[in-house]
């Protein structure tokens, strides 16, 4: 293979990925059930851990099945317009939209629906195209990449809950970071986000990282293992490991020197600005041991348990620590200890 197959682009699905099926089995069950347990799923975890790749998957997963619309939609825009103008572009439900018995415009979004009501709101005209895609037998699923805590989709949720109460075919998947998800469902009008089944991305497969590895590279089992354990199963730095073995064919001290770099500028520096100073005095605690024990961390950081398991939750739902034994705590993230080695 002349070109490299690994990407170092956020946000664009990447040409290898490691599949996280089960994820997809769970949701896929859940949404196609008779009676769904929930209309809404949450995947968390930190930056680079792949929450976009396995959003992407998902959509490809829905929409290749006949009785599923999806659509993506922007959390920066006017969502319910993104959403309208997504069903009515969409090849599965578009034709279905220029029945001679329809014909609404609204902000520049022509189409035709049923009824002699006028059309107020975008949120009007959204209703009307779920009523009709369900008399189709129609599902909708929308998806919702790096969801943030701002006005429009606080308007979004309060319109998405309000369609799931009058029982039309919806579904929503959002990603988040843990803190933007955590002030949006802050919101005391958004119980119901606290209700949403939330995932938080493990690391991916070691196994499969090291037989993609092997295989794509064109390497031996000892060092495909090498560089496997050198990602920790971090999405990112599976990519940005791959790409830079490809180039340089090598592991030594001037690839690991570019990995810690590259995985600083792209992921680390922003993980870092984002936490808090005490969650940072564990994350710093931890760097003493490859597994620290609690009682330790207590001690030496003269914490209440209190205290303690606050900042160990919020540090486990940002996907920077891993609790692999009871009692013990863990740095989730590769080469994260040197980096903050590099800032005591």
């Amino acid at each position: 293979m002349s070109d490299n197959p690994f990407t170092l682009m956020f946000g664009k699905e990447p040409y290898l990925t490691i599949k996280r099926e089960q994820i997809v089995s769970d949701i896929d069950n859940d949404f196609t059930s008779k009676y769904p347990t929930s209309q809404v799923y949450i995947l968390l975890g930190a930056r680079g851990v792949g929450k976009t790749v396995l959003l992407s998957e998902l959509y490809s997963h829905f929409e290749s099945m006949d009785e599923w619309v999806v659509a993506d939609v922007n959390p920066h825009r006017n969502i319910l317009e993104d959403l309208s103008s997504a069903l009515l572009e969409k090849g599965k439900t578009k034709k279905l939209f220029l029945k001679p018995e329809f014909s609404i415009s609204f902000k520049g979004i022509s189409f035709s629906l049923e009824g002699k009501e006028p059309v107020s709101s975008i949120s009007s005209v959204a209703e009307k195209m779920l009523i009709y895609l369900k008399k189709k037998n129609k599902k909708v699923l929308i998806t919702l990449d790096e969801v943030v805590s701002n006005e429009r989709v606080k308007e979004f949720a309060h319109d998405f809950q309000g369609f799931v109460r009058k029982g039309y075919p919806v579904f929503l998947i959002m990603t988040g970071l843990y803190e933007n998800v955590s002030n949006l469902q802050n919101d005391k009008s958004l119980t119901f986000l606290y209700r949403a089944p939330k995932i938080l991305l493990e690391p991916l497969d070691m196994i499969a990282i090291k037989n993609s590895y092997r295989d794509v590279l064109n390497i031996d089992e000892e060092t495909a293992k090498k560089l496997t354990r050198l990602t920790s199963g971090y999405g990112f730095g599976y990519q940005l490991l791959g790409h830079l073995y490809f180039e340089h064919r090598k592991i030594d001290q001037k690839l690991i020197e570019e990995y810690d770099k590259q995985l600083r500028i792209n992921a680390y520096d922003k993980i870092f600005s984002s936490v808090g100073e005490n969650e940072r005095k564990i994350l710093f605690n931890l760097t003493k041991e490859e597994q620290r024990k609690t009682s330790d961390i207590l001690s030496e950081l003269d914490l209440s348990n209190k205290e303690y398991s606050v900042y160990r939750e919020r540090l486990l739902q940002r996907g920077l620590v891993i609790s692999k034994q009871r009692g013990f705590l863990s740095i989730a993230l590769p080469r994260f200890k040197e980096y903050l080695l590099e800032r005591l």
